[in-house]
């Protein structure tokens, strides 16, 4: 099969249409009914569910403008979960008319399934995301998992060179001493202990939180250490310690932060990460924050004293996969899309666990202890994506200026040392290409 990766902005309307009728909009409202039950009861989930869900809420808020617009369309790309929900929408439809009624049926189960998941659309992402990328690098794509011909997702053939192509979504949270979605219930039993103290802040208030042992999800447990963090916040000491955790607190100026004029629907990530770990000199911890912009600003820290296992949960993660999937009868390509983490955490991971493995980037450890199973002879390639940020380029052609939007990321590729067509350059998919 070989379908469009372009859309044009007019065209965006139309295939919004045709999307929503692949399974109706009743499944989507349920999703979104659900969504906002889970912020409601907790606020500080929302990045936690943007991540997993960013799909689905941006539809939510698609839907939202288009009804308050009186049924005009928004078609500008106005943020990275905008684009990637048209990206999306866009690569579904085209796959959609060329399947059979098999396939058009499985892919609307998978959408249907997909919105009750705690993964959200995830996995259908990755391998839609795949197979555009795949028609970008000239493949034509077989989808023959989804038309039930075969067990791999993909056969990729690009004029004599033949793929077998598996994707699979990898949790980078896994392995963790502190979980992102614990981290943000206990952000909530500190908030609502909270009110009182923070009324008396008029600075910034960071607090570093080290978890003795993994913090769990236990109500009883987690309201423990919020008491915890109030008495280390009004005991006035600069450390405080308990029987689960040590609290550690300082303050900041605030309009030293990018907390200075920052608005509640509209803060940058980015920013006050690189703010946070120049204050407490490390990165890869879990920040929550409640902030009045301008004036006080309460910022939590969470962080396991016990060392995290990441490296470790992605290869118990990934130790199935690459076997049964594949016919072995062409070169095997692993595609392991890592959520929960960003790229710059994936590069950390060599120094924060390195002494698990003996030289290399942590992610070659993995790589090594996959290839080296001799039930994965077959697999010439094994490949990590990290989320992809927004580019945008513009050409002009007789006057006509052409603005694109896509999206960029890195790839980490390994190959197996003993498959012959690891070093030959016509299996190449990826730009990076590394043997």
């Amino acid at each position: 099969m070989i379908f469009n990766i372009e859309i044009h902005q007019n065209e965006i309307p139309q295939v919004f249409e045709r999307f929503v009728a692949i399974t109706g909009v009743e499944p989507w409202r349920h999703r979104f009914e659900e969504i906002a039950r889970w912020l409601k009861n907790n606020p500080l989930l929302r990045d936690y569910v943007e991540d997993r869900h960013g799909l689905e809420m941006e539809l939510a808020q698609l839907i939202i403008e288009i009804e308050s617009n009186q049924g005009q369309f928004p078609i500008s790309i106005s943020s990275p979960y905008r684009y990637k929900l048209f990206a999306f929408m866009a690569a579904v439809t085209s796959i959609n008319k060329k399947l059979s009624n098999c396939g058009k049926r499985r892919l609307k189960g998978m959408l249907t399934d997909g919105l009750k998941q705690s993964t959200g659309l995830l996995p259908l992402e990755v391998e839609i995301m795949t197979a555009v990328h795949l028609c970008a690098q000239g493949f034509e794509v077989d989808f023959q998992d989804m038309e039930g011909i075969g067990r791999a997702d993909f056969l990729a053939r690009r004029n004599d060179t033949v793929l077998e192509i598996e994707c699979c979504l990898v949790s980078g949270d896994i392995g963790r001493a502190v979980h992102r979605r614990e981290a943000a219930q206990l952000g909530y039993h500190v908030l609502q202990q909270l009110d009182q103290p923070i009324k008396s802040i008029t600075e910034g208030l960071l607090v570093l939180l080290q978890i003795k042992r993994r913090l769990g999800s236990k109500t009883n447990m987690q309201q423990q250490i919020a008491s915890d963090i109030i008495n280390g916040i009004v005991s006035g000491t600069p450390r405080y310690e308990s029987e689960l955790c040590t609290v550690s607190v300082r303050t900041f100026k605030v309009q030293d932060s990018p907390f200075r004029k920052i608005r509640k629907e509209g803060y940058n990530k980015r920013d006050i990460s690189d703010f946070v770990a120049q204050l407490i000199g490390q990165r890869n911890s879990e920040i929550l924050f409640h902030f009045t912009p301008g004036k006080r600003v309460f910022a939590l820290v969470i962080e396991g004293q016990r060392s995290d296992k990441v490296l470790k949960g992605i290869d118990r993660q990934i130790s199935g996969k690459g076997k049964s999937q594949f016919s072995k009868k062409y070169p095997g390509v692993l595609i392991a899309r890592l959520h929960d983490l960003t790229g710059e955490q994936l590069l950390n991971l060599a120094d924060t666990e390195g002494s698990i493995f003996s030289r290399g980037n942590g992610l070659q450890w993995v790589a090594t202890e996959f290839f080296k199973e001799k039930s994965r002879n077959h697999m010439m390639s094994l490949v990590f994506l990290a989320n992809s940020r927004l580019q945008r380029t513009s050409s002009r052609v007789d006057e006509i200026e052409t603005m694109v939007t896509s999206g960029i990321g890195p790839a980490y590729i390994f190959h197996s040392k003993t498959h012959l067509a690891a070093k030959d350059p016509n299996f190449r998919i990826f730009q990076s290409w590394c043997p």
